[in-house]
């Protein structure tokens, strides 16, 4: 296990498609998706053959906020407004292969802590700031720790 105290993480926009590759196996329902971190909101390109939706690109803007030790991610809108915001996210939620993401009506929530642990990195996350092409995560070092 990796402790990280206090730290101001950067993590760019192509590292977390990368991460997002590897923990979103393809499949026809779901055949790519793309995050584009713009200020305060993550916007997904999430292509496949999609429930309700058929076979398009569906473009979806999350807003970002910290609640505890969880990161919520609410969908806002989406190119498809007909279509319940939370059928799109159960179905990112449903394909995701990602420890500690659930969903929860229109918003995917991800507890850090779980998400972390994969890395086998412990700490605990006190700020999240979405930039253009970045997200900031500043650390603190865990109370127990």
């Amino acid at each position: 296990m990796i402790r990280i105290p206090a730290r101001d993480i950067i993590l760019e926009q192509g590292t977390l498609n990368r991460i997002a590759q590897e923990h979103l196996p393809k499949t026809e329902t779901l055949r790519s998706l793309n995050l584009e971190l713009l200020p305060g909101l993550i916007r997904l390109h999430i292509d496949g053959t999609l429930p309700l939706v058929g076979n398009r690109t569906v473009v979806a803007d999350l807003s970002v906020s910290l609640q505890g030790n969880e990161l919520w991610l609410r969908l806002e809108k989406t190119n498809v407004p007909l279509i319940p915001k939370a059928a799109i996210v159960s179905i990112v939620a449903s394909q995701a292969n990602i420890n500690g993401l659930r969903a929860e009506g229109a918003s995917l929530v991800l507890n850090m802590v779980e998400a972390f642990a994969y890395y086998e990195l412990q700490t605990q996350v006190n700020t999240v700031h979405v930039e253009q092409g970045s997200m900031r995560v500043i650390c603190l070092i865990p109370s127990n720790g």
